[in-house]
Order: structure tokens, then sequence, then C-alpha cells
């Protein structure tokens, strides 16, 4: 099985000096998000696992934060689209979205039931560089099997805290398996918040460094784990 960490010894000295750097001077500490796959052939065994940051949390992700943290509505502190000094999110449909929308996703797990494409870990046949804008994967691939579609198992989540380290982590993780009657390149992952039936929220896209073939009968078990370090 090949086995590839991406998560090199200098990242984690830098991650480990951020945290101390943000204790030291009482600023609020970033969470951290990891990146973790794996393709399981059709023989039920791994033949290859990855592993590294995931570097690309979009707007929506901050305009979350700047909402919730600065106690700010869109329509009384903002333009009324999304965008640059915007608190207002953008949809997967290209729609700005206001207030109600950002308790309604405070609310939400990223949790995506079987079937669901709408909510939850998502990927994508696209390769386009990644954009701090993104509001949808390139090409997202949807539930089926047909061509390019995944079958979307059950997202699952798990809490856990650290009371040695003082860490919160949150590990999300869904399968999604190729049940079509041809291999599938997937090339993007990322998250959904689903909101009621549609919009969604994309909050984060990750663009993978190779091109990962699923080939019939085969499954991606894709994992990110955030981790928020306190005080």
């Amino acid at each position: 099985m090949e086995i590839i960490n991406n998560i090199t010894p200098e990242e984690e000295m830098r991650l480990k000096r951020i945290d101390e750097d943000c204790k030291a001077l009482h600023v609020l500490i970033p969470p951290k998000a990891f990146l973790e796959y794996s393709i399981t052939g059709v023989d039920g065994k791994p033949r290859k696992k990855f592993k590294s940051l995931s570097k690309s949390w979009v707007r929506n992700a901050y305009t979350q934060i700047a909402q919730q943290l600065g106690g700010l509505y869109p329509t009384k502190h903002g333009s009324a689209a999304a965008g640059p000094g915007s608190l207002y999110f953008r949809s997967t449909d290209n729609y700005s979205l206001g207030e109600e929308h950002s308790f309604i996703a405070a609310e939400n797990d990223w949790i995506g039931a079987t079937g669901d494409a709408n909510a939850g870990i998502i990927a994508g046949t696209d390769n386009t560089a990644e954009d701090f804008d993104d509001y949808q994967l390139g090409s997202k691939c949807t539930h089926g099997t047909s061509t390019n579609q995944l079958q979307y198992g059950q997202h699952s989540a798990i809490g856990i805290w650290s009371t040695a380290n003082k860490k919160w982590t949150a590990t999300h993780t869904r399968v999604l398996t190729n049940s079509s009657s041809a291999s599938i390149d997937v090339k993007e992952t990322g998250i959904l918040i689903g909101i009621y039936t549609s919009p969604q929220l994309l909050i984060n896209r990750d663009v993978l460094p190779a091109t990962e073939t699923v080939g019939v009968g085969e499954s991606i078990s894709i994992t990110y784990t955030i981790e928020i370090t306190f005080p």
C-alpha cells in the first residue's frame, strides 16, 4: 500500500510556534485543518493513503467567524452582496445570503445523510486552482451510479476533548463509492453546510496534489480533522 504524508516536520514546528505565540499574546489560536483520504480496492483492502494540511478555507468560512464573533448582521453592517468586506455568504447557486443563514449555518452540523451530496464532505473532478472566493466545487460528483457519479455514504463525525492538550478535535469522515461503469478521476474535495434543501454553503475546497482514479467498485474515504487549541 502506498502511504503519503505531506505534512513536513517544518510545518509541524511552525504550527506549534503559532500556538505558543498566540497563547503568549492572548490572541485567538487559529484552528488547524487536516485532509486525509484512502482508496480502497474491490478486494476491500486500501491501496493508497494520503494526509496533508488543508489550506483552502474559503471566504464563507471567514464570513461565518466574522458574523458569529463580531455579532453583526449583514443588512445593518456591510454591503448587500457577498464579497470582500461583506458579511454575506455566497451560496453554491451564486446567491448572496444574509443574517438568517448565519444562525442556521451555526446550528447545523456538516452531516450529510446517505445519498445526500448537498451537505458534508463532497468530491469532484475539476482541478482548477483553489481560490479564496470559491463557492462551489469546479465539478461536483453528484450521488448516483452514472458517469462521474459517486454513491455518498453516511457522513460520520466525532468530537474529542483532550484535557492534557487543551485541544478539541472534530473528525469528519465519509466514504464515496464508484458504482458506475467507468473509473472516476477525483481531483477536488470540499465541505458543504447544508441549509434546507437549497442552497448550500461551501466552506472549504481542496484541490488534490494528484488525480486519484477511483476504479469501478472502488471507494474513496475522505476525512477532515479540525483541531482547535484552547489557551
